[in-house]
């Protein structure tokens, strides 16, 4: 398994790239590769091709994958199959570089939701009826059946919401306590609130 920060996302409500923004003397991208790191033994960076030169400052270039020329998709899907097609056979445990305030049990708990249910395709959370896709494990065989799709032209939706219906996906209820780690930041002002 590998793990797969996203930190291609155009950040324009933010104003700038949120994986270079800083906290505590560290980037976002930095301070998501070190939380992911401590449950997968790889750890890949998705960027798209204007962010490549600013973060080869900051990872290895072997460590980051570029958005494929293949995939005419955008957002977070884009970054998922361009690293499915450089690792067809790897499951990635898909990890958003803004999710600033997640912590390891979040982690531990998804691997244990994968062994527990093997023949699953993908594995998240849920809150408030909605899925948490960008916090979870998406298999190989799962990933392959979306690329596919996609190339037949029957993907419809290119939300990962609507992937995650496409698939067998286990989905557990977020316990109340974790709720604060799933806080996504998309502005200055979510910082403060």
């Amino acid at each position: 398994m590998t793990g797969l920060l996203l930190c291609g996302g155009k950040s324009s409500r933010m104003g700038s790239d949120k994986g270079l923004l800083n906290a505590a003397g560290i980037t976002w991208a930095e301070t998501a590769y070190q939380k992911i790191a401590t449950v997968v033994s790889s750890v890949a960076i998705s960027v798209n091709k204007e962010q490549l030169p600013s973060y080869k400052k900051h990872f290895l270039e072997s460590e980051l994958i570029v958005d494929s020329d293949q995939l005419k998709i955008g957002g977070p899907l884009c970054g998922l199959l361009s690293a499915h097609i450089q690792m067809p056979k790897e499951d990635i445990f898909l990890f958003a570089c803004d999710l600033l305030f997640m912590e390891t049990p979040v982690f531990e708990a998804l691997l244990l939701q994968q062994k527990e249910t093997p023949d699953k395709e993908a594995f998240v959370f849920m809150q408030d009826q909605e899925t948490e896709p960008l916090c979870g494990i998406y298999t190989a065989i799962g990933l392959n059946k979306i690329l596919t799709a996609y190339q037949n032209e029957s993907l419809g939706k290119q939300s990962m919401k609507h992937v995650l219906e496409m698939l067998s996906t286990s989905k557990k209820e977020l316990p109340d306590e974790w709720k604060p780690f799933f806080k996504n930041i998309n502005t200055r002002n979510d910082l403060n609130g």
